[in-house]
């Protein structure tokens, strides 16, 4: 919706995936250690693995054409009146790509923990370039491991779930990881 030369003139968002991937890293130093349970020990070393390695450094690489990102997946902030979905809370908003836009949305816990949406069945609705499929499933580890972070013993969204998010969390980015 917004032409392209203007968009041009937008500021790249704050919450894009350097953000992200340093906002992670930091999270990544100061983690509890000792989690009881083995899935999120795993989960937790292999996304370390990731993060110090060169796929996190290769996600600067933005293909294809800006786009106005909202960089907030989280499913309250889409509101959908039967007709129309309209969008709300633009704090985290700026220049970025659909690829890392799709990437965000279908990593947000609100997305898939809470309301069951898979993501392949979700990407599969977007007539995404070879380019941009490359890009969100690389861009999609990243906001995966930001949120097994947070859902660490000590982090910002470990209390806030229901009991098990973090072993699905832990599940899910091992999946990603392959």
């Amino acid at each position: 919706a917004v032409r392209h030369r203007v968009l041009e003139t937008v500021e790249p968002s704050p919450a894009g995936p350097q953000s992200v991937r340093d906002q992670a890293r930091a999270m990544a130093a100061t983690a509890q250690p000792g989690y009881p349970d083995p899935l999120p020990q795993q989960a937790c070393r292999a996304a370390l693995a990731w993060l110090s390695g060169p796929a996190a450094e290769r996600l600067d690489v933005v293909p294809g054409r800006p786009v106005l990102a909202q960089h907030d997946g989280n499913l309250a902030n889409y509101l959908w009146d039967g007709r129309q979905v309209r969008l709300v809370d633009f704090e985290h908003s700026g220049r970025s790509d659909r690829a890392c836009e799709l990437a965000d949305f279908t990593e947000h816990l609100s997305v898939w923990a809470t309301t069951g949406i898979a993501a392949e069945p979700f990407l599969a609705r977007f007539d995404l370039s070879p380019a941009e499929h490359r890009r969100v499933t690389s861009l999609r580890p990243l906001f995966a491991t930001f949120w097994l972070l947070r859902l660490l013993p000590g982090g910002p969204s470990h209390r806030r779930n229901p009991p098990g998010t973090l072993d699905r969390q832990a599940a899910r980015l091992l999946t990603l990881l392959g």
